[in-house]
């Protein structure tokens, strides 16, 4: 029920919103290794004077007793880790996809719009090009059209909402593929081309055959 005001002022807010929360994401992993940095600068500022040589491996520079605390505390650290991560990538992801529909629903503005127009010259190009059937057989082609196109629109739209595709890609994907056949259509209309006369394309399938029986035939001569 949102203008497009409304809704790109929601998505901006929106994306504030979840930017601060990122924010307070990389701040609690950042804790999360205090304890741990505490613990080595206090233990080896304590024991500097006893290590001459800062050896490349890291715990061989401490204690036994020391190193199974280091690597305790790190352990901890990286469960604890581990854990906020699973649970801010639930948030996270809900928040984007929130996000995601009110893009759609600004695209979903325009493309309904569009797409009346699109079926227009796909449907009623039909009636004057199809020759024979009477009004049904236009009827069937153009119901054939629509549900086509109201396929590729799901599955576009089903795609920006997954995060698969841009919203924009996804809610004018149908709109694309189908408006070059629209004008098509449109031109073959006002040509008067018998695009879709049945006896044209019997007779044309009926040559390739005649043309490819031959070309199979052996030459006898």
């Amino acid at each position: 029920m949102l203008n497009l005001k409304q809704l790109i002022q929601t998505e901006d807010t929106l994306k504030k919103e979840l930017y601060l929360r990122k924010n307070d994401f990389y701040s609690s992993v950042e804790n999360r290794f205090i304890g741990l940095t505490t613990l080595y600068d206090t233990t080896y500022k304590a024991d500097l004077d006893t290590f001459p040589e800062f050896k490349k491996d890291f715990l061989s520079n401490f204690t036994p007793e020391k190193q199974n605390q280091l690597l305790q505390t790190a352990l901890q650290n990286i469960q604890g880790i581990k854990g906020d991560i699973d649970y801010w990538k639930i948030e996270f992801s809900d928040k984007e996809e929130y996000i995601r529909r009110y893009d759609i629903e600004w695209h979903r503005k325009f493309t309904l719009s569009i797409a009346c127009l699109i079926l227009f010259f796909i449907g009623a190009p039909l009636g004057a090009i199809i020759r024979k059937g009477g009004f049904g057989l236009p009827v069937v082609m153009s119901v054939f059209f629509f549900v086509l196109f109201h396929v590729l629109s799901m599955i576009g739209e089903k795609s920006a909402r997954e995060g698969i595709w841009d919203a924009a890609h996804g809610m004018w994907l149908s709109s694309l593929i189908f408006l070059p056949v629209g004008i098509i259509l449109t031109i073959k209309a006002t040509t008067d081309s018998p695009i879709f006369d049945s006896d044209l394309w019997i007779k044309l399938f009926r040559k390739l055959f005649k043309s490819s029986k031959n070309a199979n035939t052996p030459n006898l001569q």
